[in-house]
């Protein structure tokens, strides 16, 4: 919405009177929704981004599984290293 007031919406109220950056949940149309901000200190604009929750869950909810995926590989890697210099520790020699 570039270019478009917001300061008609009721949630906006919030962040005037809130601090120079933050987060607020709200709901319009409906929808849940999520917006964080921050105020320029140059030219006491506040500016903003508003997302869709539903939206961003689904995003977040597409990286869950890599995330895991590579957790889990990245943990048998150290377990694997772990094993492997104990036994080098506790026999040098062989």
């Amino acid at each position: 919405m570039i270019g478009e007031t917001e300061a008609d919406n009721a949630y906006f109220q919030q962040i005037a009177e809130g601090t120079d950056q933050g987060t607020i949940s709200f709901k319009e149309n409906g929808e849940e929704k999520a917006i964080s901000y921050v105020t320029n200190p140059t030219t006491d604009w506040i500016v903003g981004g508003k997302i869709n929750k539903k939206d961003f869950k689904e995003l977040a909810q597409s990286i869950i599984l890599p995330i895991a995926g590579t957790l889990i590989v990245t943990l048998l890697i150290a377990v694997f290293i772990s094993l492997k210099s104990r036994k080098q520790l506790q026999f040098p020699c062989s």
